[in-house]
């Protein structure tokens, strides 16, 4: 990484993006190899990919595999032992987001750890993205119940692992930031944003959020409130709201959500902010 009118310049910037191959990923990947970054574009599909970017073949790696197999990353980070920066894409808008998010962050700080600490303090930075559903239903726990067997981690037990983790980037000076993306976003100004969390090193540490309502709660407010542990207040709830759907999230474990307590909603906490 090196300078550029204070902000750390992509030229030559080694940057992985997961997820590559479609959506958000896709305009990832060709925004920040148009900027001179070289790209390690993983995806589980890129046969349509190479055949498209014939004008990227230098600056873009085309690397096939899932990213929710331990082996897969291991031989990966193995074969591309330098990386500066990481988006994880992958499964953004699927209910194992947290968990594929956290395996490639890991196997990611183990190579990270070693760059060399740039003029900023910083040894490079990790980007999160957390696509939000429409509706959580029983369909999207039961997928994610599933993935968690797959890998042999729960919700619980993952959340004490991704604080762990947080820790430990903040110590290798590895900056890391999640973004919250509604479904809509606008996938071309998406990617200047991530481009610009990649330039600005002073961005560290935060949960961004660009969705602009509220998610949506799948029972009634009087059922929100006895999860959240609210007593109800007549005085103060309108009578055309106390049995109406409204659009807030719905805790999982029963009690009220903070910075470092996991829910079962995608949002990653790999926010390094001590």
């Amino acid at each position: 990484m090196t300078k550029n009118t204070g902000k750390i310049a992509l030229n030559g910037l080694v940057s992985l993006v997961t997820g590559s191959a479609s959506g958000l990923g896709y305009h990832i990947r060709q925004r920040l190899a148009l900027k001179g970054a070289k790209i390690l574009a993983v995806d589980i599909n890129h046969k349509t990919d190479i055949e498209e970017d014939v004008k990227l073949k230098t600056s873009v790696s085309f690397i096939t595999g899932d990213v929710s197999d331990r082996k897969f990353l291991d031989n990966m980070f193995a074969k591309y032992p330098k990386v500066d920066a990481v988006v994880n894409c992958a499964a953004a808008y699927r209910s194992y987001n947290y968990f594929t998010s956290y395996l490639v962050s890991k196997h990611a700080l183990d190579v990270m750890k070693n760059n060399a600490i740039n003029e900023y303090g910083i040894r490079g930075c990790i980007i999160n993205i957390i696509g939000l559903q429409q509706r959580y239903n029983e369909k999207y726990f039961e997928e994610q119940d599933i993935y968690s067997k797959k890998i042999g981690e729960t919700i619980d037990s993952l959340d004490d692992k991704v604080m762990t983790l947080a820790e430990q980037l903040t110590a290798n000076r590895i900056r890391s930031n999640s973004i919250i993306v509604p479904a809509n976003s606008d996938q071309q100004l998406f990617a200047q944003i991530i481009q610009n969390i990649i330039e600005d090193q002073y961005i560290a540490g935060q949960i961004i959020n660009m969705e602009d309502e509220f998610r949506p709660h799948l029972g009634t407010f009087k059922e929100l409130m006895a999860d959240y542990h609210i007593p109800p207040d007549p005085k103060t709830i309108p009578d055309d709201v106390k049995e109406a759907n409204i659009q807030l999230p719905k805790p999982a474990h029963n009690k009220r959500p903070t910075q470092t307590t996991g829910n079962r909603t995608p949002l990653l906490r790999l926010d390094n902010k001590k």
